[in-house]
Formats: C-alpha cells, sequence, structure tokens
C-alpha cells in the first residue's frame, strides 16, 4: 500500500514536469531515437508517466476505466479507419519509397505515434479522476504561468541580442534547449522551436492566463499578459495574431454574457480584444497592400503571384513570408490527393511519397519545394498542416471523424455555457484551446503536439464529472 502510495506521488511529479515542459519543443537531442518526438520536451517526462501508470493500473485495474464520451468513440474510429486506410492501400504503402525511408516505415512510425498519444489520454484522463476538478484546475494554471514566465525570460535576452546586438550568456545557452535559435531572422521563439511552434502553445497557454483576470484583476497578471502580448507581436507569426484575436474575443464575449454585465465584456473586449485586432489588421493590411502593388505588373493571379512576391521581395512586411508559397503548395497538393483518393485516402503517413505530382505549377519556383523534391535531401517533406494532411492520407472520410471529434467537444463546451454552471473556468479554458486547434490544423501537420490530447482528457474528466453528479441527484 505504501509502494503504490509512492508511485502515486510520482506520477503526480512526473505529469506536473510534463506540464512545465510544454513550451520547450525544439530540442535538437536523440533525433535518430525518438524521431519526431525528440524535439519535444515535454514527451521525456510524459514516457515515465506513462510508464508509472501502466505499473500503477496493473496492481490497481479497477480503478482504470474508459471513457463513455463520444469524442472518444470518435477517436477508436478514426485510429480504426486509419488501419482500414493501410490495408486497402498496402500495395502502395509497400512499394512507397522516397529520401532513403519506405512506405512501411512512415506508416509505422506514424501509427505508434498516434496509438502513443491515445494510451497518453487515457492515461492522464484517469489521472484527472484522482482529483478534485478545482483543485487539478489549479494545479495547472500555476505550471502554466510560471511556463510562460520562463518563455519570456528567454525571449527578453533573445530580444537583446536580435533587435539590440547585445550577447548575453542566456542567449548562448539557449541554443542547447532550441533548434535553430540563431534563425529566423529577428523572430523571437524563446524555448520553442520556431516562431510559429509558439502560436501552438499560446493555443494552449493563453486561455489559463485569461482566466486569472476572471477571479480577480491583479497587475501582475496585466504585466504577464502585456509580456505575452509583446512577445507574440515579435514573433512576426500571422497564426499567434490569429490565435491572439479570436481567443480574446471569445474570451470577452463569454464573461459578458455569463455574468449578463456588458459593461464588464466591453472593458474585457477592449482591454484584451482591440489591440490583438489592431495587430492583426496591421499585418493583414500591408500584406495586402504589397501583394496588390505586385500585382498590378501581372493580372495573370493573385495567388501565383502573391507566392512569388512572397520570395523576392526585399520590404520589411514580406521578409517573412517565404514560407506562404510552401504551405500553400503543399496544402494544396494533400487536398488533390484526397480528391484522387477521397475514401481512404493513401495510407497514414504516406504524404510525402505522392506529393510531387499533384504540386500546383505556381510553387515549382519555391526553394523549400525544390528540397522537398530533391531525393538526395534528407529532410521528409511536411504537408504544413494537418487538416490536408488528413485529407490526403485518409481521406475525406478519416478526415470528417477526425475533426468530428473536435466539432463534438466545442458544441458540447458551448451548451455547457447554458444548460450548466459549474467548472466554468474549464469548460472555457477547454473552448478556448479546441477553437484555437481548429486553426493550428492549417498550419502544424503532427499528432505528436500533446496539448491537444491532454486537452481532450480534461474534457472527458469534465464530462464525467457532470455524468457523475447527474446520477447521484437521479
Amino acid at each position: 500500500m505504501e509502494s503504490i502510495k509512492k508511485l502515486n506521488l510520482f506520477l503526480e511529479i512526473f505529469f506536473l514536469i510534463f506540464l512545465f515542459f510544454l513550451p520547450f519543443n525544439g530540442l535538437p537531442y536523440f533525433k535518430e531515437i525518438f524521431k519526431e518526438l525528440s524535439a519535444e520536451a515535454s514527451y521525456y517526462p510524459l514516457y515515465i508517466f506513462v510508464f508509472l501508470s501502466f505499473i500503477y493500473y496493473l496492481f490497481k485495474r479497477k480503478e482504470f476505466k474508459f471513457t463513455k464520451n463520444y469524442s472518444f468513440y470518435l477517436f477508436v474510429a478514426f485510429i480504426v479507419w486509419v488501419l482500414v486506410s493501410g490495408v486497402v492501400n498496402y500495395n502502395r504503402i509497400y512499394l512507397n519509397y522516397f529520401k532513403y525511408r519506405t512506405g512501411t516505415e512512415k506508416f509505422m512510425l506514424q501509427f505508434m505515434v498516434l496509438s502513443f498519444v491515445f494510451l497518453v489520454s487515457l492515461f492522464l484522463y484517469n489521472f484527472f479522476r484522482k482529483y478534485d476538478l478545482d483543485d487539478l484546475f489549479r494545479r495547472i494554471r500555476n505550471i502554466v504561468v510560471l511556463s510562460f514566465i520562463v518563455i519570456l525570460f528567454f525571449g527578453f535576452f533573445e530580444f537583446l541580442k536580435k533587435f539590440l546586438g547585445i550577447d548575453n550568456i542566456i542567449e548562448n545557452f539557449r541554443g542547447f534547449i532550441t533548434i535553430g535559435y540563431k534563425g529566423y531572422g529577428d523572430r523571437l521563439h524563446s524555448t520553442c522551436g520556431e516562431p510559429s511552434w509558439f502560436g501552438v502553445y499560446l493555443t494552449f497557454g493563453l486561455p489559463w492566463i485569461l482566466s486569472c483576470f476572471i477571479e480577480r484583476i491583479r497587475l501582475k497578471y496585466f504585466v504577464l499578459y502585456f509580456f505575452i502580448f509583446l512577445f507574440s507581436y515579435f514573433t512576426f507569426s500571422r497564426t499567434v495574431y490569429i490565435i491572439f484575436v479570436i481567443q480574446t474575443f471569445v474570451f470577452s464575449l463569454i464573461i459578458g454574457f455569463y455574468d449578463k454585465n456588458y459593461k464588464k465584456m466591453l472593458k474585457y473586449f477592449i482591454v484584451f480584444c482591440i489591440p490583438s485586432i489592431l495587430l492583426f489588421l496591421n499585418t493583414a493590411i500591408t500584406s495586402i497592400i504589397s501583394t496588390q502593388n505586385q500585382n498590378k505588373k501581372d493580372p495573370r493571379g493573385f495567388l501565383k503571384y502573391y507566392a512569388i512576391t512572397s520570395i523576392i521581395s526585399t520590404q520589411n512586411q514580406n521578409k517573412y513570408a517565404g514560407s506562404n508559397i510552401t504551405r500553400i503548395g503543399m496544402q494544396t497538393a494533400g487536398v488533390k490527393i484526397g480528391l484522387d483518393n477521397p475514401l481512404f485516402g493513401v495510407g497514414l503517413g504516406q504524404f510525402g511519397f505522392n506529393f510531387p505530382k499533384y504540386l500546383p505549377e505556381w510553387s515549382l519556383d519555391s526553394p523549400e519545394i525544390k528540397s522537398y523534391l530533391d531525393p538526395n535531401d534528407k529532410f521528409f517533406p511536411p504537408s504544413h498542416g494537418l487538416f490536408p494532411r488528413l485529407i490526403a492520407e485518409t481521406g475525406f472520410v478519416g478526415f470528417f471523424i477526425y475533426i468530428s471529434m473536435l466539432v463534438f467537444i466545442i458544441i458540447k463546451s458551448v451548451l455547457g455555457f447554458v444548460s450548466r454552471f459549474e467548472y466554468f473556468y474549464l469548460n472555457l479554458i477547454i473552448l478556448l484551446s479546441c477553437i484555437g486547434f481548429l486553426l493550428i490544423g492549417f498550419t502544424v501537420d503532427s499528432f505528436r503536439y500533446i496539448i491537444y490530447w491532454f486537452i481532450i482528457s480534461l474534457f472527458w474528466r469534465l464530462e464525467y464529472e457532470f455524468e457523475r453528479k447527474k446520477n447521484i441527484i437521479n
């Protein structure tokens, strides 16, 4: 019995460590061993958490439960469909070979990642069931606040180096924990692997920070929010800007309607939402003006010249737009693959073997696309978006199952504000995070981002609590 208590204590410790390391998603170590998971610092304590959870439930089998939530059934259905797609495409997968990798290897590795996050989701759900939701909420938020402080700490010294040219020990140390810490021009990314990956963490972390203002408005939270906003600006990532706009807007809207205090809603809207909207509009307008100026020189099409402008322009507003042609080109290829294989797709992990013949002609001048097409370049081509990747690899059926899981959670969260008022904070955080995930699906293309599965597990725990109390009343 004493050993079980100690085991449970270690589970809690490694869970908190895992949570703290979520924004450290650009590690340069162990790539040959852990492949795409190697960059995520949070996975290393997570491996231990999963191992200890497995041992714990060997002794406490009756405590391990599967959730009966529909989103869980959709998750299982998606995994089954991935297997069906793999069987249907077996002959093609077996023959695929590109950049020193086989189709079978890619399918197996990607399925292992998917299986692992499924297992993690279940273990996290069962771990959450041991704790009171209010206590769990406080613990998670405290760690998230702490992790943001660390992000801003490293971001400050990165700012000193990139914008003021001040060398410092902290910035040099950042090279040990972040891939390409000297890259990305003057775009800040702190402990994250690249500027847009900060948007991934922001999707998860910002709602927890915003929840601090519901209880009590304090100066320290405003200071923290101000620096998060400032740091986000210097990522020069439109994904980050859009996440800021939508999450702060929905937050202000819900708080106003929930409290039936429209003055409060307006106050939150002015403080949180207006600055992020102005930031986004500034970026969008300068980009559109620049593109239109280029289009006047040639009337043959917006998209083509937007892509070319992104590559060759030396204007400040376009200096980071070179990746747009790559992203749009690869996502277009993904959708085209899906249109040719609408039911089963081409198989999990097979996008990189099939994309070349589906690339739009206007994208072929991109240096990144050229490197993706080069068989001697070892970097395997990404799809630059999970949604187009799912359409390509699992067909529209697989994509519909996957997106249904996310939409179901969003709908349940929205309905939660109408029919139930307990655990308002958690419900709000889950809703804001899932809205952010809809945006992230167009920029990142991997199942590895554990914040998604973390939020799903938290949603299952919240739904379990509602069902439990409902059964007690009845």
